[in-house]
């Protein structure tokens, strides 16, 4: 509650400068800066459900690193010579992640297992 007190004091101001900066903007249609202005302006509602929860984040840069080591993972998955050799990679790496869940050291981890 406090940290939704704080955006509304502190950051809905800025927010809404943007907004009519965002308004004020004419870009040629076509260009970059048309496509990011108008980008922008159609997630205008969704961005501003931000300020109405603190358990909310303006970023998703946490989403994004979590799930990174599956996107790059994918590439090396693509070299496994069999389903069992897949299967035994999908299993380490679950073990791997679940050490990092809980605040585990990994090597000491899968040395113990």
């Amino acid at each position: 509650e406090q940290r939704k007190q704080f955006r509304l004091e502190k950051e809905k101001p800025i927010l809404d400068a943007f907004w009519n900066w965002l308004d004020q903007q004419h870009p040629n249609k076509g260009t970059r800066l048309a496509k990011a202005v108008n980008y922008a302006q159609n997630r205008k509602d969704t961005l501003m459900t931000y300020l109405e929860d603190g358990h909310c984040s303006l970023s998703n840069n946490l989403s994004e690193n979590a799930i990174r080591p599956f996107t790059i993972g994918r590439k090396n998955w693509l070299f496994s010579a069999s389903p069992k050799g897949a299967t035994a990679s999908a299993i380490v790496y679950t073990m791997v992640e679940m050490a990092k869940a809980n605040d585990l050291n990994i090597y000491k981890y899968l040395t113990y297992l």
